[in-house]
Formats: C-alpha cells, sequence, structure tokens
C-alpha cells in the first residue's frame, strides 16, 4: 500500500509540473513565431493610457482617470492577450476587458476577439500589422444607445516605451467616412 501511494504522489507531482511549466503567460515570443507575431514585441508589457474623448462640437476633452493596459504573449508565445483595466488605481472597477490576438499566416492578418465584464457576448475583429501600425476591422451591432457601426482602431506611433491608439466609426454599409471619437496615448510602466 505504501509503495502504492508514492507512485500516486509522484505520477500527481509529475503531471502538477508539466501543466505549471506550460508557458501560459510570457514577455517573448516562441522563437519560430510568424514574423508578425515578434513585431508585436513592443507592445508586450504594462502600460498607463491616458484618454481623450471628442465632445458634440468637434473638441476633444482629456480623461483625468488613467488606465491600465497589460499585454502578454500566450499559448507558448504563439498568441497575445491583453488585459484592460479601465481605472489604474482600482483594477476590480467595471469595464475590464481582454482580447485574444491570432495571427493566421495563411490569411496574413490577425484574428482577433474582445470581450469585457458588461458585454456578455464576443466582439470579433481581424487585423494587419504593417511595421508601424496595427489597424484592426470590425462591425459593431447596436448595443443600448450605440448605433450599429464599421469599427476601425490603429495602433500607431508604436516604439518600446510609448504608443497611440485611436477608435474610429462609420456608418454599417459605408467604410469611406470615419468619425474619430476616442483616442488612447498609453506609456510604458
Amino acid at each position: 500500500m505504501k509503495v502504492y501511494t508514492s507512485m500516486i504522489t509522484i505520477l500527481t507531482l509529475s503531471f502538477a509540473s508539466s501543466v505549471f511549466s506550460a508557458d501560459y503567460f510570457g514577455l517573448a515570443p516562441a522563437k519560430d513565431a510568424a514574423k508578425s507575431v515578434i513585431q508585436m514585441q513592443p507592445l508586450i508589457g504594462d502600460w498607463h493610457c491616458k484618454r481623450k474623448l471628442r465632445q458634440q462640437d468637434g473638441s476633444w476633452v482629456v480623461s483625468p482617470q488613467v488606465s491600465r493596459w497589460e499585454w502578454r504573449y500566450t499559448l507558448n508565445g504563439y498568441a497575445i492577450q491583453d488585459f484592460w483595466y479601465p481605472q489604474a488605481k482600482d483594477l476590480n472597477a467595471a469595464g475590464m476587458g481582454t482580447n485574444l490576438r491570432v495571427y493566421n499566416p495563411s490569411q496574413d492578418q490577425w484574428l482577433m476577439t474582445w470581450t469585457f465584464d458588461k458585454l456578455s457576448d464576443f466582439q470579433s475583429f481581424t487585423a494587419k500589422f504593417d511595421g508601424k501600425s496595427l489597424i484592426m476591422n470590425g462591425d459593431y451591432p447596436k448595443r443600448g444607445q450605440a448605433p450599429a457601426h464599421k469599427a476601425r482602431i490603429t495602433f500607431h506611433n508604436i516604439s518600446d516605451s510609448h504608443f497611440d491608439w485611436k477608435y474610429e466609426s462609420s456608418p454599417p454599409n459605408d467604410g469611406k467616412k470615419w468619425l474619430e471619437s476616442f483616442r488612447l496615448n498609453c506609456d510604458k510602466i
């Protein structure tokens, strides 16, 4: 009985150590990851973001609230997951969300799924990274007061210590006229 118990303990510990040694989240891509996955390296890390919102009159207002955005490689360095916290001082505040980003080399584009605590749904995007900017595109259905629209999200001015982000919308059947309504200026912490 003692030998049997010892064998179960050894097998359990071996299994647990293999599960816990998997690279679920990391700061480096897989050594053989696609070039586009490696190009995302500057976004990996923790960021504080200042928000600007467009007002009805077209002016911009800077929010005093600072958000936190955490980016990590996941799935052994082949994908990226980020975690959005609208309030850097209270990471449990409503509005937190996550994005899973997987690169599809056969389509040469990123496939992304976004959700947040109040959405109870998933929003899908595709994106292309040109080495300077990451441009995401998706279609938003009507939700509450927000009308259905096309969304274009651009990450630009990307460096190891800073990036800018903008959100633009267009009527569902248009995609030619875009209105920028939200900006983020993010600095690595």
